[in-house]
């Protein structure tokens, strides 16, 4: 593959939902000097490169993880300043996420999150809900269990109302009921900034992800580091729990 061009892939080995969490911000800006949210500013950069990129290809659903649910443990200054890049996002790139054709939608929870913020993040849903290029999902103040957990108790709610028998309540159910019902399982997930975990993202929809470590911080992922991985991702063998097959994968 040339680096410099997105790989050439059969439709059935594009991934549909690839999932990112966009790690390393912080540390990159200390590294050279600057505050740590001038780092998240410039990880905003790097991932309207990255819709592009994956646009470019073909993948038709991407989230990004852009503020955890355990991150108001950082200090103040760094998290107005996570607050402050999603406030810019959603107001001065608004007209360009339209006119890409861009569906844009938040996954989280309000709990904390400045009014206005909130509903600067609906606008924007209300303003692309016809974007028909890709979805891209924003989860943001996000938790992996928290999801889970609140899909239970909307489960526990409707039985005690009547309105689900227990016996119906299966994977498929549930999954109706998280934060973003209608989003795919994610096929790839990529981490950049040398870390191996999941740090709580998706565990619903990861069940049978493949995934991608990025040794480079966030600020430094290209476009071409999509494509790779994707291109990886379009050689693996997906088995979903069965057995090895003797086929190639193109």
């Amino acid at each position: 593959m040339n680096s410099s061009e997105p790989p050439l892939l059969l439709p059935d080995r594009i991934p549909t939902h690839v999932a990112v969490v966009m790690d390393g911000n912080g540390r990159w800006a200390e590294q050279r000097g600057l505050s740590r949210s001038e780092g998240h500013w410039t990880a905003l950069a790097r991932m309207f490169e990255t819709v592009e990129a994956a646009l470019t290809v073909g993948v038709k659903w991407l989230s990004v993880f852009a503020f955890s649910s355990e991150n108001w443990q950082r200090s103040t200054d760094e998290v107005e300043g996570l607050l402050g890049c999603v406030t810019g996002m959603a107001g001065e790139n608004a007209d360009e996420i339209v006119k890409r054709g861009i569906r844009f939608r938040w996954c989280g929870s309000p709990e904390g999150l400045p009014g206005t913020l909130i509903d600067d993040l609906h606008e924007l849903e209300k303003a692309t809900a016809s974007g028909t290029a890709i979805n891209c999902t924003l989860c943001f103040n996000y938790g992996g269990r928290a999801d889970i957990v609140q899909a239970a108790r909307k489960a526990v709610e409707a039985a005690r109302a009547g309105r689900l028998d227990p016996e119906d309540l299966n994977e498929a159910a549930l999954a109706r009921l998280m934060l973003a019902p209608d989003l795919p399982d994610v096929d790839l997930l990529i981490r950049s900034g040398g870390e191996q975990r999941l740090s709580n993202f998706m565990l619903w929809q990861c069940a049978y992800a493949e995934i991608a470590f990025l040794p480079d911080l966030w600020p430094d992922v290209t476009r071409e580091h999509l494509w790779q991985a994707i291109a990886d991702y379009a050689r693996r063998e997906r088995r979903f729990g069965g057995a090895p097959t003797t086929a190639t994968p193109r």
